[in-house]
């Protein structure tokens, strides 16, 4: 990789104004060293020389890995990883001093471009960008979501909601975080699930558990999809009404990613974006008709275990 980190950065120059020098862009590194040092948790041992020649290698991108699919899978998984975070102020500020708006043709200046068109001022670093790119478009207050009773965060699972009359439907957006829960019908956006979504999802939590304070929007997901997948039968129930593809190897893989998901994942009771229908045990599983439900359920078990016996004595009198 260090060899290809100087034929990336040998391309970047090329791409670069003629007035531009290597020694400019060493000139603005150099001059935001100290609050590049500071971005990060651990004193960075390295002499100024070296720590800028780090920096002006990492910070240079290029498309020969891109455009080898089977590479750049891999690569992928390492750009997402939080520790492997490059500020994401010191790519712009070489992008700046690049002047090379016009030539963009590769991902990694695309994805410059794109914050500059979005005005993504405060973005922090690429994994940053990435959750800012999966904010719901209605983040609430935190007056208008705080959750009532400490009771809600304990929200049935998805086969007790089933047996309870709750119907499972597939929402009609692709925007994961547009859960309704409306005259016993929970309508959640269909999720496919893969080891790529899982890698995806525990650095965004990482990322949101260690330095997001406000809107937690990725760690709220997590907990109220944890809430309802408990067992390799949640994962049925939810997969029968199309809401969840697995694409891993089996229902019991599933719930164990995302019970492990669930592990150690904080969420704010004054905060919680889902907190409207976290609540749907205590509103729905109070009513009348929610009683009636279960007794009816209770009753259809009942009635099948009576067939089942009297099935069992007729065979064997």
């Amino acid at each position: 990789m260090e060899e290809l980190k100087r034929r990336y950065l040998q391309e970047f120059l090329l791409l670069s104004s003629s007035t531009v020098s290597l020694k400019e862009y060493v000139k603005v590194i150099k001059e935001r060293q100290t609050r590049l040092r500071n971005c990060y948790a651990e004193t960075i041992e390295m002499n100024s020389e070296d720590f800028v020649k780090m920096i002006l290698l990492q910070g240079a991108p290029n498309d020969r890995l891109f455009s080898k699919p089977w590479m750049e899978v891999d690569v992928r998984y390492d750009m997402i990883l939080l520790e492997n975070q490059l500020p994401f102020f010191i790519l712009e500020d070489l992008y700046d001093v690049s002047n090379i708006r016009n030539k963009l043709h590769h991902k990694g200046l695309s994805l410059l471009k794109l914050t500059h068109e979005q005005n993504f001022s405060q973005v922090d670093h690429i994994l940053d960008f990435l959750r800012i790119c999966q904010r719901p478009s209605n983040l609430h207050t935190e007056s208008k979501h705080k959750l009532r009773k400490q009771s809600a965060w304990h929200a049935p699972s998805a086969t007790q909601l089933h047996q309870a009359g709750v119907k499972f439907e597939l929402g009609s957006t692709k925007n994961k975080f547009d859960i309704q829960f409306k005259n016993g019908i929970l309508k959640i956006p269909r999720s496919r699930v893969t080891k790529r979504k899982e890698y995806f999802l525990r650095n965004l939590q990482a990322f949101e558990q260690c330095h997001c304070y406000d809107n937690k929007y990725i760690s709220d997901y997590i907990a109220f999809i944890t809430m309802l997948v408990r067992t390799p039968k949640d994962v049925e129930v939810l997969a029968q009404s199309g809401v969840m593809q697995n694409r891993l190897q089996n229902n019991d893989t599933l719930s164990t990613i995302y019970n492990y998901l669930g592990t150690g994942n904080f969420v704010s009771r004054n905060r919680f974006h889902f907190s409207d229908v976290a609540t749907l045990k205590q509103d729905y599983f109070n009513t009348p008709w929610a009683g009636i439900s279960i007794i009816t359920a209770a009753i259809r078990l009942l009635l099948t275990l009576i067939q089942t016996v009297y099935s069992i004595i007729q065979t064997y009198r």
